[in-house]
């Protein structure tokens, strides 16, 4: 799940993942990428409420879903941090990646038109610096 390379120095790192979130793979690629680019976690933060409240846009548009699903994710990964008493001040987005999760069904009468739900396995690394 985790690159080996970045998890040396684990008394400076915090890690966290999820499985199969409810936002389709695209959206969170396109976010995580934009995501990736702020590199303090504040600015991440920052970034992610800009973008559910409409103030900044990807590209035209918004990915409340994506952004409200991500920001629930970075905030846990904080926490992660301060139980390892990181300071929240001095973490950078080291790793942050989203694959494909697994497809979910919905039973629907005759045609299969809105049978399948996308999901997303999310992972992020935050080191202190």
């Amino acid at each position: 799940m985790y690159p080996k390379e970045l998890l040396k120095n684990e008394d400076k790192i915090a890690k966290a993942c999820t499985k199969n979130a409810r936002i389709s793979l695209k959206s969170a690629t396109i976010v995580c990428r934009a995501v990736r680019k702020q590199k303090y976690v504040v600015k991440a933060i920052k970034f992610l409420e800009d973008l559910l409240e409409k103030k900044v846009s990807i590209h035209g548009k918004y990915y409340t879903n994506t952004a409200k699903e991500l920001l629930k994710f970075l905030n846990s990964a904080i926490k992660n941090a301060e139980y390892k008493k990181l300071n929240k001040e001095k973490l950078v987005i080291e790793y942050l990646a989203s694959s494909k999760g697994q497809t979910f069904y919905r039973s629907r009468r005759k045609s299969g038109f809105g049978g399948r739900m996308k999901s997303t396995h999310l992972s992020i690394i935050l080191r202190e610096i």
